[in-house]
């Protein structure tokens, strides 16, 4: 594999996003963006909206105007693209549209989640001001939103070439966009390792600010219906009310909705969850060591980053036996049925009260990290990058 870097300046290829770098699109866009431009690759990366902070990326909107900038990543920013690249890499599928007038191309389906779940409410942007913010997540705007998302994310298929993160994501882009087999590769995202470490528990924790005496239970990501927040804040509510468990904490790291807050008050656990917004890049990996475990009963995902963070950290996982979940995952965490409340809370306080179990986890979820490399997801793209440039399927 070393040896095949030593071809990557001979190619000019042009990375294409929406997604700021502190995202998980955003995470995988920055991994082999930063690989193939310490392997000497011609790169360009082009940020549709102004969010990322580096004076080498093109950004094509200047300034945060919703919901004017959807339409013009629609039906006008897909003709700015610098000429003269090899390939055309868009990096996600929400932006597809870029692929249909840039070619040689080549589109990352994350999850065709927008086909799946036709209710899903799309979280709001993090650089969004509070009063655009609030416009954003009215029912109104947001359907516009989605239907643009959605028309965007089925021109994927006018790509040269997919790129899917599992081979779940692969059958269901086959089975709603009757695209190909061959059409389609799976190439898995990666981890950053430097990043993402075991570390010292308590040093975590006295960094964070968080008590050293309390169970520390985590979770990330938006508040959409496929992520099964409802699901978390019922098993802490039975943790805390049947277990008498008084000392412990559900960490919330993404957005707050209402709809969960509600929830909250309702079963009495206001003082139970603590949510952190605005996490920075260099803080967030830390919640993963000073946490016990990594809760993540989602119902769908196309990959499922989370997981594969907190395993390369050394924190523990509790998982959906759903979607990409348990191929991603696999032997590196614990994965049982997203439906089941009661199983949830039961396997929490089975591995909270099992030292032998947690260190197992640990130690697997370790190995599995392990498979997942940018050298490794950087080296495989690069074959596809050249293969679409030569015009080969």
């Amino acid at each position: 594999m070393g040896d095949k870097y030593e071809d990557y300046s001979s190619l000019k290829a042009c990375l294409i996003t929406n997604a700021a770098f502190e995202s998980g699109i955003g995470a995988y866009v920055a991994g082999i963006y930063e690989k193939f431009k310490s392997h000497g690759m011609k790169v360009r990366l082009v940020c549709t909206d102004p969010l990322i902070r580096d004076p080498d990326v093109i950004i094509l909107n200047k300034k945060s105007i919703f919901p004017l900038n959807h339409f013009l990543n629609y039906f006008v920013n897909p003709t700015r693209i610098p000429r003269g690249y090899d390939v055309y890499h868009v990096t996600t599928q929400s932006i597809g549209i870029f692929a249909k007038f840039n070619r040689p191309s080549i589109v990352t389906v994350h999850d065709v989640s927008i086909f799946v779940d036709k209710k899903i409410m799309q979280p709001a942007p993090s650089f969004l001001s509070p009063k655009t913010k609030k416009v954003y997540e009215n029912a109104f705007f947001n359907s516009i939103y989605y239907r643009f998302a959605k028309k965007s994310s089925e021109a994927s298929k006018y790509a040269d070439k997919i790129i899917c993160q599992s081979n779940f994501t692969k059958k269901e882009l086959i089975k709603y966009l009757r695209v190909p087999s061959n059409k389609i590769s799976v190439i898995y995202t990666a981890v950053d390792h430097n990043r993402f470490k075991p570390r010292n528990k308590e040093d975590a924790r006295l960094l964070l600010n968080l008590p050293q005496d309390y169970t520390l239970l985590l979770n990330v990501g938006d508040e959409g219906r496929r992520k099964n927040i409802t699901a978390i804040i019922q098993a802490l509510s039975l943790l805390v009310s049947t277990k008498k468990m008084n000392k412990i904490l559900l960490i919330r790291i993404g957005e707050k909705r209402e709809v969960t807050q509600t929830l909250i008050r309702d079963l009495k656990v206001d003082d139970k969850v603590v949510y952190y917004t605005g996490v920075s890049k260099e803080i967030f990996p830390y919640f993963y060591n000073a946490s016990d475990l990594l809760l993540y009963p989602s119902f769908y995902e196309g990959f499922g980053l989370p997981p594969l963070e907190a395993m390369a950290s050394g924190c523990p996982v509790i998982a959906s036996d759903r979607s990409a979940i348990p191929e991603i995952v696999q032997d590196g965490g614990v994965l049982i049925p997203p439906t089941d409340v009661e199983l949830l809370a039961n396997t929490i306080l089975e591995c909270l009260e099992n030292r032998n179990l947690m260190r197992e986890l640990v130690e697997r979820g370790l190995n599995r990290a392990l498979d997942f490399s940018f050298d490794k997801c950087a080296h495989n793209l690069f074959e596809e990058y050249e293969r679409t440039s030569r015009g080969l399927s």
